[in-house]
């Protein structure tokens, strides 16, 4: 074979190359075209799907601001109503525990009567400590602290 026909050969399939990715080309750009089509209207529906769910999320948002307003509110009249109440129960216990000191009172005072029965009898009678003592087999010191307590 010849040089010159295996030049004219290859151009011959150059040039058929290039007619065929020219052509591809434009086919490709067709569908580029008709792809930003359909990208141009996918946007548009995703930018409002997006905008409608800010939309939503700032509904929920404020709802939820609502909500934890509400919340505190209610909190703080828990904590009125808890205080008041543990206010109220501390004045009943404080009552209770004078009402239970005054029995007390009250109790070991009888108590210490009826222990000290004799030597209050015996003073009541007129008798002096140191008689009261000799009588009752007991200290001087025991008979004159019961007397003045019963006093």
């Amino acid at each position: 074979m010849d040089y010159n026909t295996i030049i004219v050969l290859v151009g011959i399939l150059v040039t058929i190359i290039a007619i065929y990715v020219i052509v591809k080309t434009n086919h490709t750009d067709e569908i580029s075209k008709e792809d930003n089509d359909f990208t141009s209207i996918n946007r548009n529906s995703i930018r409002n799907k997006d905008q409608e769910s800010l939309q939503e999320m700032a509904t929920r948002m404020d709802i939820a601001e609502g909500d934890i307003i509400q919340l505190r509110k209610d909190t703080r009249q828990l904590m009125e109503v808890y205080n008041k109440a543990k206010e109220a129960a501390l004045a009943v216990k404080k009552q209770n525990d004078e009402e239970a000191t005054s029995f007390n009172q009250k109790f070991n005072y009888n108590l210490f009567t009826q222990r000290n029965h004799d030597i209050i009898e015996l003073h009541q009678q007129g008798l002096r400590a140191e008689e009261i003592a000799k009588k009752l087999n007991k200290s001087i010191r025991e008979i004159e602290m019961v007397i003045k307590l019963t006093k």
